[in-house]
């Protein structure tokens, strides 16, 4: 990570943090792999999806976990306890409060 531009980062989370993965945009390339697999017909490239998925995994997302460990400290070790790494399991909690689990609001008060 480019040490000059984490000095901007105060904050861990924006309004609206993703709450279904911790990593949506490298989430995204791997189904994008599936997709294109999918339109061209292509079977190589759904057979080696999983390894994409496993080096995104071990040289962008372990390392950049790490980075924001240290950076972040507690906040971020909580976050990683509430939200999975590629996809969120659904659960009764999440899918009974959606909205209010997004955006950090209690509508039923």
């Amino acid at each position: 990570m480019d040490e000059q531009s984490d000095a901007a980062a105060v904050r861990i989370f924006p309004p609206g943090a993703p709450v279904l993965t911790r990593n949506p945009m490298y989430l995204q390339m791997v189904l994008a792999c599936i997709g294109f697999a999918v339109i061209l017909s292509n079977g190589w490239i759904l057979l080696l999806t999983p390894l994409c998925g496993w080096l995104l995994q071990r040289f962008a997302i372990l390392p950049e976990e790490a980075y924001l460990e240290r950076k972040f400290g507690d906040t971020y070790l909580a976050y990683k306890g509430r939200v999975r790494r590629w996809l969120q399991r659904p659960t009764d909690d999440f899918h009974a409060r959606p909205f209010e689990r997004q955006f950090g609001v209690d509508l039923h008060r």
